[in-house]
């Protein structure tokens, strides 16, 4: 078994507490701290002194601000902030895992015709639904540990957008997992290669949240959801959690919903009914796993109350990343031509060599237990070899039929079941699979019988995976499918297609509310619209009765205060430059805070109401004066302008506001505060000075 290869360790440090279901793993040295809107920033530098914090990271859309503290200090810090009447919200940063996904045969999760196995038409029909819909040209991000652009069955043209949020140095997954959920989500379809998506018409979105050792923050999950929304995405793939709840982590799912963007989340791999986050928010589809018998699969997490749905997720075939080397839980495929194609479930040998997509079709020989006795006897060259385990190693086995001419071997178990084994080493082998000791005895029974003829195939950059994570992406493209339909008008009508079309099978209503996912059901009798009901006439509204006017004291008009200064006079309250460093890298971002003279007393103060809408021009200079960069853009509703995103090098740099409008206030100078005026060039324009020591 390789289930512990999929543990991720997260990126950076991170600290699993005693008690760790109720709170998690998390950065020991991060923290994720919203202050209430209209904070000042000074007022925000100001608790952060006192906390020993440092923003090193933004999510500017739910204005959460990721916080570096002492290491290991997390949690002694976090109620420093949580007691500051300005924070709205503190948190620890927690740590979102790539999911301990398993392995095993072909796609019977799509089209079940009890191939070993299984039970006919435990699927989510998805074959009949491509009849009505591919998904055409709908955005799905996976957000993920990368997504390999150059396999075969994904391609860098059906990728159309991708950002890298993790710590690691490249966009493009070398963890494995991120390419196998884009695959099962949305591999090429019809192409005569690989595999098939479940919608092969849409597009992919590569975000990459989680880094090479598959784990990442909840903060870089955020990051990634945030940006998937507002690039385009309809459906956003979150094969991926943890056990600790998150505000950030909410607010971002909900952020993402109210853009009108369904999301599909793995309930998790944990076999019982804890809470694993974002999947049990309530805009997030949470997805469990079943087996080809349409039963709840072993590991999956359950239960009613917050899981939605569930899919196929044992055995799921799909791309992964070429490795150098053929390992056991790559792709493995008997099929008996000369029966009709029947397949049998099978597994590579570990160093095997792997084959074309085709395959190697050709005559089967039984050479025993694969002894060089056992192949003097037979004439295997250019013949597929059935031997049976025992008696001398696989390598052993493998070497007699090699040097016998055989093109390749498949070994039967000597035991109940199948078996994972290995050839020692890298070498010159044959493609070599394992099969169940029935199976093999079976096609024993055919050699004797008469003529038998087997297909192998091997394939090193595919390979079959079990989890919640492999269910997921099930959902996540049957959404695509149906958004490219009449029914594609909202993220609610889509998520309702998906769950109330779903099939109820046995542990609906117990273990996930809506059933196992049917695409078909979902896409269906899209031209077959409900009557509408008649709209009732309303009824009339009562005309009101004038109330008469009081008779009474009459009350005085105080007399007018003269105003010391105009509501209307806006001013920069402020300029500060955010610093981020990691991996070596450095970068800035330049953030301007406008508000106005709201109590109009002619001072600048934190009671004053922050502006949005206000139109920024902003220049960054070395301390030469040569202009760096420039910007253009209006304050959020925070009153908040931010830059882009500068890589600068050592040295002193100016942030210099040099306009600043609005439709209903005016910039009054002289309200900017003196502090603002760094480069003293006489200018009149406030500006912030920033020095990246070296």
């Amino acid at each position: 078994m390789l289930a512990g290869a999929f543990i991720a360790i997260a990126v950076g440090a991170f600290h699993q507490p005693s008690g760790s279901a109720q709170v998690g793993a998390f950065v020991d040295d991060e923290l994720l701290v919203k202050f209430v809107p209209g904070t000042p920033a000074h007022t925000v530098a100001a608790v952060h002194g006192q906390a020993g914090g440092r923003v090193i990271d933004e999510i500017p859309a739910l204005g959460v601000q990721v916080v570096k503290v002492a290491p290991g200090q997390a949690l002694q810090s976090l109620p420093l902030y949580q007691h500051n009447p300005n924070v709205k919200y503190a948190e620890l940063n927690g740590i979102a895992r790539a999911l301990d996904d398993p392995f095993f045969p072909t796609q019977w999760g799509l089209h079940n015709t009890g191939q070993v196995g299984g039970t006919a038409d435990a699927d989510i029909d998805a074959p009949e639904a491509w009849g009505i819909s591919s998904g055409s040209a709908v955005r799905i991000a996976v957000l993920d540990t990368g997504i390999k652009k150059s396999h075969e069955d994904i391609t860098s043209s059906r990728v159309v957008a991708e950002q890298n949020f993790s710590s690691s140095a490249t966009v493009d997954d070398v963890f494995g997992h991120g390419t196998h959920v884009a695959g099962i989500a949305a591999a090429a379809t019809d192409n005569s290669i690989g595999m098939s998506g479940v919608a092969g018409g849409a597009i992919l979105m590569n975000g990459k949240v989680l880094g090479d050792d598959g784990g990442g923050t909840y903060g870089s999950v955020a990051n990634g959801i945030i940006w998937a929304a507002d690039n385009g995405a309809k459906v956003i793939n979150l094969s991926l959690g943890g056990t600790t709840s998150s505000t950030t982590l909410q607010d971002a799912v909900t952020y993402a919903w109210n853009k009108g963007v369904v999301l599909a989340c793995a309930a998790g791999n944990n076999g019982n009914t804890q809470k694993f986050y974002p999947a049990a928010y309530s805009n997030c589809i949470a997805v469990a796993a079943t087996d080809n018998r349409d039963q709840k699969a072993s590991f999956s997490n359950y239960d009613s109350s917050w899981v939605d749905a569930a899919a196929p997720g044992v055995n799921i075939a799909s791309s992964v990343p070429a490795r150098t080397e053929v390992d056991t839980d790559n792709l493995g495929l008997v099929f008996i031509t000369s029966a009709g194609g029947l397949e049998r479930e099978a597994r590579p040998l570990r160093y095997a060599e792997g084959t074309a997509n085709s395959g190697i079709e050709a005559s089967a020989v039984y050479a025993g237990l694969g002894d060089v006795s056992d192949f003097d006897s037979v004439n295997c060259t250019g013949k597929i070899a059935l031997v049976q385990r025992g008696s001398n190693t696989f390598a052993a086995k493998v070497g007699n039929a090699k040097a016998d001419g055989c093109v390749g071997v498949v070994i039967y178990n000597n035991d109940i079941g199948n078996f994972t084994g290995t050839l020692g080493g890298a070498g010159d082998w044959l493609p070599a699979l394992s099969i169940s000791k029935a199976d093999g005895e079976d096609l024993v029974s055919r050699i004797n019988a008469g003529l038998t003829t087997l297909k192998i195939v091997v394939k090193n950059n595919y390979a079959e995976w079990n989890g919640t994570s492999m269910a997921t992406p099930h959902v996540a493209g049957a959404a695509a499918l149906v958004w490219a339909t009449c029914y594609g008008t909202s993220a609610s009508s889509v998520r309702n297609r998906i769950e109330s079309t779903a099939d109820a099978i046995s542990g609906t209503g117990s273990l996930w509310a809506h059933g196992r996912v049917n695409a078909f059901k979902a896409v269906k009798d899209c031209g077959s619209s409900p009557s509408p009901t008649a709209t009732p006439n309303p009824t009339a509204t009562p005309v009101a009765t004038a109330t008469p006017a009081p008779t009474g004291t009459p009350v005085p008009t105080p007399t007018a205060t003269p105003a010391l200064g105009n509501p209307n006079d806006m001013y920069v309250w402020n300029i500060y430059f955010t610093s981020v460093a990691r991996n070596g890298n450095h970068k800035e971002r330049i953030t301007v805070v406008v508000q106005r003279d709201s109590d109009a007393n002619g001072l600048t103060d934190s009671t004053d109401a922050v502006v949005a809408g206000a139109g920024v021009s902003l220049q960054v200079r070395n301390g030469g004066g040569t202009l760096i960069a420039s910007y253009n853009g209006t304050t959020d509703t925070n009153g908040i302008f931010r830059s882009g995103w500068i890589t600068p090098g050592a040295g002193t740099y100016i942030a210099e506001v040099t306009s600043l409008t609005h439709a209903t206030y005016s910039w009054n100078k002289s309200l900017d505060p003196t502090s603002l005026d760094t480069d003293l060039d006489g200018d009149n324009l406030p500006d912030q000075s920033h020095t990246i020591p070296h």
